[in-house]
């Protein structure tokens, strides 16, 4: 044992307590970094191979996740239907009187509503320049950004649609 600790002291050149101290706390420092060297290297190898499954064989990602799954067999319509109606038509009451509920209704009333500013021609066109980028993926509609901003004669007709939205005259279609 002893002649462990004087290979040791000669090796980090240790000669006090004090280069001692520092050197069990730059040894543990040196150790983390190691540790975490490892962590980050399989992290990368596991991503890798991950990928590399992933490009080979596309139809059995599902492995990616270490789960085995088997198939099952898909319900009818009819069935899903039934499910979701039987849970969907059977409301849950609730405790209506219930304190949380009242604290959260007074609170309610203290809150101030906002006064409701018409969204004219000007807020659309800011918008649409500032926010976005002419060929990026159009949204749900399909409609390309170059096309919302450079048919200025449409801006009006968003403008008002935007409006009768927030109070509610149209209704959106999901």
């Amino acid at each position: 044992m002893l002649k462990i600790k004087v290979k040791l002291y000669k090796k980090h050149k240790i000669s006090n307590n004090q280069e001692l101290d520092n050197t069990i706390e730059t040894l543990k420092q040196k150790v983390k970094a190691q540790a975490g060297r490892l962590r980050r290297y399989d992290d990368m190898n596991n991503r890798r191979t991950q990928n590399k499954l992933f490009a080979e064989y596309q139809h059995n990602y599902r492995s990616l996740d270490n789960k085995q799954r088997n198939p099952t067999q898909i319900p009818a319509k009819k069935d899903v239907q039934n499910f979701w109606t039987e849970i969907l038509s059977n409301p849950v009451p609730y405790k209506k009187d219930a304190t949380w509920i009242t604290k959260i209704e007074i609170s309610a009333e203290e809150i101030e509503q906002h006064p409701f500013e018409e969204i004219d021609e000007n807020i659309v066109v800011e918008a649409i320049k500032k926010k976005t980028q002419n060929w990026k993926t159009p949204g749900i509609y399909k409609i390309q950004n170059y096309y919302l901003k450079y048919l200025t004669s449409t801006h009006k007709y968003i403008a008002g649609l935007f409006d009768r939205l927030i109070k509610g005259l149209e209704l959106i279609d999901t």
